[in-house]
This record gives C-alpha cells, sequence and structure tokens, in this order.
C-alpha cells in the first residue's frame, strides 16, 4: 500500500504537470501499458467503453484535451489511498469536479486510471 506522503507528493506533481500543460511530466506518471476509461473519451473520441490502451494513444487523447482547454487548470481538493493505488480528486477551471482513481504497480505508475465527473 502506497504511503499518505507518498500519494500526496504524485498527486501534488501530477495536477502540477497538468497545469502546465507538460505532457512529458504527465506521462512520467503512466506505465507504458496503462489502460484509462474516461467518460470524456466516450464523447470526444466515439469509444463506446470509453477505453483507451497504451500510452501512446492515451497521450494522443490528453495532448488533444490540453489543446482544446488552453485555459485547464485543476485545483487539488483531497488525495485518498487504498490497497492497489491512489485517488486524486479535484476540481477543474470550469467547475466540474473530477475523480481519478488509480491503480499503480510496484513503481508506483499508473497502470489502471478511471475517471470520474460530476
Amino acid at each position: 500500500m502506497i504511503s499518505e506522503d507518498d500519494a500526496q507528493r504524485i498527486a501534488e506533481e501530477w495536477i502540477s504537470a497538468w497545469n502546465r500543460h507538460d505532457l512529458d511530466a504527465i506521462f512520467d506518471h503512466y506505465a507504458d501499458d496503462i489502460v484509462s476509461f474516461s467518460p470524456l473519451a466516450m464523447t470526444r473520441l466515439g469509444i463506446p467503453d470509453g477505453k483507451i490502451n497504451g500510452k501512446e494513444r492515451l497521450r494522443s487523447y490528453f495532448a488533444g484535451g490540453l489543446e482544446a482547454a488552453g485555459n485547464l487548470h485543476f485545483e487539488l481538493q483531497r488525495v485518498l489511498i487504498g490497497v492497489e493505488g491512489m485517488a486524486i480528486y479535484y476540481v477543474r477551471e470550469n467547475g466540474k469536479h473530477v475523480a481519478d482513481v488509480m491503480t499503480l504497480n510496484d513503481a508506483c505508475k499508473v497502470t489502471t486510471a478511471r475517471v470520474f465527473h460530476s
């Protein structure tokens, strides 16, 4: 299980990378075989189950999101820890509340991410 300190550090680094729009820093947190599920992938990419496989495909999706929302900014609200990972709860620049629930490998890289929006 990840420690509270490590989870907080990872969350702060992740939020900071997004706020800088720094794709390389964002992707330092993901494993090559990442599987991500997001309701926005359903609407933006037309993927019925919202599932994005692999780091390169996810990177392309994130790059498009950063381009579409030039003023994107996240405000960290809370970090939760679990047996195999953590959840980052934050508020976006558009007022939407979001939770990214992440399964981590032994190197603390995200292997599975599930995104929940208000």
